[in-house]
Parts: C-alpha cells; structure tokens; sequence
C-alpha cells in the first residue's frame, strides 16, 4: 500500500499490486538487517499523521507506510545472523518518517526487533512493539520508579498507548492508585486492565474527580498524583493541575494547533513552552513535562514480550482487523479516535518462506 501524494491522509493511499520486494534490482541487506516477510501490520496514528502537519514537509512521496509489524524471517544480514535466522517468527517495528510494513515484505533493523514468543499470535504481537514502548519509555522519565509512579492518571486509558499505559502502572510498576480517562462504553475494558478508578470524560471533570478523591482521603500526599500519561493531547494542562513541582507528565500528542496547522511560529512557541516549563522544573516550580519520542531499544521489546507472553496480556487487548486492500478504510476508522485497542492490518496471515519470492 503506497501513498502517492501527500496531503488527505485516506484518499491519497493507493493499493499496488506490482510493488517490487525491497531486495529487487540487486540491493542488499545491511549487516544488521533482515528481509520479513509480513504477517500483519499495525495501524497507529502516526501513520496517517505522517502526510498532514509538519512531518509532510519532510517526507517525499510516493512512500509505503507503516511501523509495527510481525512476520517470518526470510533472509539476515552478516551480523544478524547471528540470532536471526530463516523461519524465525518475529515482531518489530520500524525506523525513520515513513515505515514499510503495509507490504508484502519489508527490511527491518535488529535495533527495533526480537522474537515473538510461540504463546503470542502474529496477529496479536503485530500492534504491540510502538504503544508499548511508548509507554513504558514515557515512564522512565522519573528519577524513582518505585516513588514516583505511586499515583497515575492515564488520559485516553483505552487507546493503544493507553492500555498499555494502564497495564505497566499497575501490573509491572506497581503503582498504588491508576486512574484512567476514557468514555462510558469503554469503562469496563478499562478497570479490566487495571485502572482503580476509570473518569468518563463526557460526564465527568477529570481533575475535579481526582481532587476530590485526594481531599476525602485526608491529602495525605503532597499533591493528587506523582505522574501523568497523557495519550490525548488536549488536557494537558488541565493534568498539570494534579502534580506537585516533583511530579512528572509525559505525552505524546503534539497540541493540535501544531498539528493541523503547522507554521514555524507554532512550532517554535511550543519548543519555548516546553523549554520553560522544564527549566521551571529544575528550581522546583512545576513538574516535569516531557514529550515521549521512542527510541528503538531490543533488548527492553524482546524482556517485555516475554513479560507479556508470560502474564498473558496480549489476549486483553481488543483488535480490529482489515486486509491490506481496506487500510484506507482502516486510516478511516483511526482518525475518528473512536478506536479501543488495535486496529492491525491482515497482509498473510500463515507466511511461509519461499526463497523464490524474496528478489521479485
């Protein structure tokens, strides 16, 4: 699947058939690479976010989309070998602007990747690697985690990064109190994965819940919450309003000014607004507000793919599937943000390596 143009994050997606494999023509794996024959692919915001805002200045189309990803080995590089080889059933995601996973096959880094474990479908391991170590990086930004991730608030806690969000505060940091913004038919998926007390954002004020919650319980601590996580993008500074000047708020939507309307201004008074905000940290003023940018890091996705294989938490996580010719109708359905869980794309489901196919 290619994007043509930039622009309409749907209808510039074109479904291409004649697409070459990425070692055609005579190119060659780099050492740390591997060829993947694609089992399915995930859809995360990203994606689409990619061809309207300010990234779309940076990317040069026509461009195959797409990061997260399970599949089969096919062929490694010299220094991949050494752990990959063909057959190897795998799950990453990948580097740079635009991806590659909505195709057939794909090159991968070893720095993004590691084996997906047998318990865990292609299907289920397909949307994890992003949103999972999206959140578990937006966590490491504390000094302490055994103190400061006591009391979370996670903003949009049924989101991708959200549930996973919601999961690693309780189950694997251990924090005390989770709370959790999301709407009501989702309040139940939400408590399931954790959450002690899930907000309904259409009925409720977040921040005067919370309070509130503080203040019955004799203000006890310094302030409401110690951390937050926010996965939306437009409460932010209502967030604010919960942490001490020790706290920490980590997120991962740029405001959505910035974001539909790009413009070096825009752009630059946020940076200014992050700058200042963090140095008010420093002196003690405010909390730490921090945008979560992932970095690729394989050795914490192949420890909390077997954590999660272990706890058997892939199964919780809702999924919606369409094949790769109906991913405009998935982008569709992404951009609505009426999404809970994943959607993945289907691309085979039952890959099988057939080294007659890796060079067409």
């Amino acid at each position: 699947y290619q994007r043509r143009v930039r622009g309409n994050p749907v209808s510039t997606l074109k479904y291409v058939t004649d697409y070459p494999s990425p070692l055609s023509q005579g190119k060659q794996l780099n050492s740390n690479e591997v060829l993947v024959k694609v089992s399915f692919a995930a859809v995360n915001p990203v994606d689409w976010k990619m061809n309207k805002g300010f990234l779309k200045y940076l990317i040069s189309a026509p461009y195959v989309g797409g990061k997260d990803f399970s599949g089969i080995v096919v062929k490694a590089g010299t220094e991949a070998a050494k752990k990959y080889k063909e057959g190897d059933e795998v799950v990453g995601s990948l580097l740079g602007l635009t991806g590659g996973s909505y195709a057939e096959y794909l090159v991968a880094s070893t720095d993004f990747l590691t084996h997906k474990p047998p318990t865990i479908s292609f299907q289920e391991a397909s949307h994890i690697p992003l949103v999972l170590l999206t959140a578990l990086q937006g966590f490491s930004i504390v000094r302490d985690t055994s103190k400061d991730l006591k009391r979370i608030l996670v903003l949009g806690g049924s989101s991708g990064t959200g549930s996973w969000g919601v999961i690693l505060a309780k189950h694997y940091f251990g924090a005390e109190e989770v709370y959790a913004t999301t709407s009501s038919k989702n309040i139940e998926y939400v408590k399931s994965l954790g959450a002690t007390h899930v907000i309904d954002y259409n009925k409720e004020n977040f921040v005067e819940v919370i309070t509130k919650h503080w203040e019955e319980g004799g203000k006890k601590t310094s302030s409401p919450l110690t951390f937050v996580l926010d996965c939306v993008g437009h409460d932010t500074e209502q967030a604010i309003q919960l942490l001490g000047p020790d706290g920490y708020l980590g997120f991962i939507a740029v405001p959505d000014t910035l974001e539909e309307n790009p413009s070096v201004s825009s752009a630059a008074s946020f940076g200014a607004g992050m700058i200042w905000t963090n140095m008010a940290s420093l002196f003690g003023y405010s909390p730490k507000k921090s945008f979560i940018a992932v970095h690729p890091d394989s050795h914490a996705l192949e420890k909390m793919m077997q954590w999660i294989a272990k706890e058997g938490w892939a199964s919780k996580i809702p999924i919606t599937t369409f094949p790769l010719a109906e991913l405009d109708k998935a982008h569709s359905l992404s951009i609505s943000r009426r999404v809970v869980g994943k959607i993945v794309i289907e691309v085979n489901p039952t890959p099988s390596v057939d080294p007659k196919e890796e060079t067409k």
